[in-house]
C-alpha cells in the first residue's frame, strides 16, 4: 500500500516489486520504465533467458518489456499422508480428477464439533477457485476485459461445485471460520485438515511447523476438460521517472541473475526460477542445501507451468475484486445464497479494459 500511495504521489522508488494484477495499469499509465533498450544494450542478458510465456506477460502494446520477471508459482494440493494412510486412501495424484477430490474429502472428514477433521479446505480465495472455473470452459473476465463473466454456466457450474464441498460439509465454511479463529494454513499443520490448497510460498512453514508426513500434488482436473492452474507472476518494476536508470538496471540484473533465483527456489519455496538455465542447473545439480520438498516444488510446479493462466488484465482490479467479486460470492459459500444468484451478486462491478 506504501509503495502505491507513493506511485500515485508521483514519487514511486526507483525499484519495487509488484503483483500480476497491476502489470497492465502500471505499463499504461507510464509507470514503469522500458526494459527493452536495457536488453537491447546489455551484453548479459536478453529477453530470451527468460520463459517465453513468463516474460511475455510484461509486454506493453508495444511489444516492449516493462517488467522483470521475479520466480513463478502455482496452486497445487498439499495433502496430509498421515491422515490418507490412516483411511486407507491412495495418495492424490496428477490424474485425479474432481469428483477423486470430493470422494477422498468424504472419506477423510471425521468427528463433529470444534474437533472435527476436515478432509479439504475449501478456500474462498479467488485465486484458488478461479483454476476450476477456467478447468470447467468458464472464465472470470472477458478477453476483451469489459464483462464479468462468472454468470456463464460454466462459471456457475465450477462455482456450485467448489461451494458445494463446505455445504457437504467437508470443509469449514468462512462463518465456521470465524468461530474457530483459525486460518486454513492453521487447519493444515495442525492436522485438523487433510487437503490444502495453496502455492509454494506455504513450504518453509511446513516444513517448520507441520508434525506429521506431507506432499504436494497437482490440482484435480475436470473429468473432460483442460488442466489449469492459476499462474503466480511477482515481477520487479523500474520506475519510469527514476533519476538513476543505469544502477537501477545493474540492480535488476542481481535479482535475475542465477545466483538470487537460486536461492529463491531452494531456501524460500518460491516456485520456479523463471530462468530456464537455473532450473535445468538445479535439477542437472541439486544443491547440497535444498531439502526435498522444495526439489518436488521446483519439479511439480515445472510440470504445472505450461497450462497456469491468468485473469484478464483490467485497470479496476481492487475495486472489481473487492468491492463486487468478494462480496458477491460470500453467500455462496455460506450456503446462504444458490451459485447463480451469487454470481450476479458478484459481478456487480464491472470490469474497465486496458485503453491498448
Amino acid at each position: 500500500m506504501q509503495v502505491l500511495a507513493q506511485i500515485a504521489a508521483g514519487t514511486p522508488p526507483d525499484i519495487f516489486g509488484s503483483g500480476d494484477v497491476f502489470v497492465g495499469r502500471f505499463i499504461e499509465d507510464g509507470v514503469a520504465h522500458d526494459l527493452t533498450p536495457f536488453f537491447e544494450a546489455d551484453p548479459d542478458l536478453e529477453e530470451s533467458d527468460f520463459q517465453a510465456s513468463v516474460i511475455d506477460y510484461f509486454r506493453g502494446p508495444d511489444g516492449h518489456v516493462y517488467m522483470l520477471p521475479a520466480p513463478v508459482d502455482v496452486q497445487r494440493l498439499y495433502y496430509n499422508k498421515d491422515l490418507f494412510d490412516a483411511a486407507g486412501l491412495a495418495y492424490p495424484s496428477a490424474d485425479w480428477g474432481w469428483e477423486d477430490l470430493e470422494r477422498a474429502a468424504a472419506a477423510l472428514t471425521q468427528g463433529d464439533g470444534p474437533n472435527k477433521t476436515y478432509g479439504v479446505y475449501a478456500d474462498s480465495w479467488w485465486g484458488v477457485w478461479l483454476p476450476y472455473v477456467w478447468q470447467n470452459g468458464g472464465d472470470l473476465i472477458s478477453e476483451d476485459g469489459g464483462t464479468c463473466t462468472l454468470t456463464d454456466a460454466p462459471a456457475v457450474e465450477a462455482l456450485e461445485w467448489w461451494s458445494g464441498l463446505n455445504q457437504q460439509g467437508y470443509s469449514p465454511n468462512p462463518e465456521q471460520m470465524s468461530g474457530l479463529g483459525m486460518t486454513g494454513w492453521d487447519l493444515f499443520v495442525t492436522g485438523r485438515v487433510a487437503i490444502y490448497q495453496s502455492g509454494g510460498w506455504d513450504i518453509p512453514s511446513f516444513e517448520q511447523e507441520a508434525g506429521f508426513n506431507w506432499s504436494m500434488a497437482p490440482l484435480p482436473t475436470r473429468e473432460g476438460g483442460e488442466p489449469a492452474t492459476f499462474l503466480h507472476l511477482a515481477d520487479y518494476v523500474m520506475a519510469a521517472n527514476t533519476p538513476n536508470p543505469e544502477a537501477a538496471w545493474t540492480y535488476l540484473k542481481f535479482l535475475a541473475s542465477p545466483e538470487i533465483t537460486t536461492l529463491a527456489a531452494v531456501l524460500y519455496g518460491k516456485g520456479v526460477p523463471p530462468r530456464p538455465d537455473v532450473v535445468e542447473a538445479i535439477l542437472e545439480s541439486p544443491p547440497e542445501d535444498i531439502s526435498p520438498m522444495s526439489l518436488l516444488n521446483l519439479e511439480l510446479s515445472l510440470d504445472m507451468l505450461d497450462y497456469g493462466r491468468l485473469p484478464t488484465m483490467i485497470r479496476n482490479w481492487d475495486a472489481f475484486i473487492g468491492d463486487g467479486v468478494d462480496v458477491g460470492l460470500e453467500g455462496l459459500w455460506n450456503g446462504q445464497v444458490a451459485a447463480q444468484e451469487a454470481a450476479e451478486a458478484a459481478c456487480a462491478v464491472t470490469p474497465e479494459p486496458m485503453g491498448w
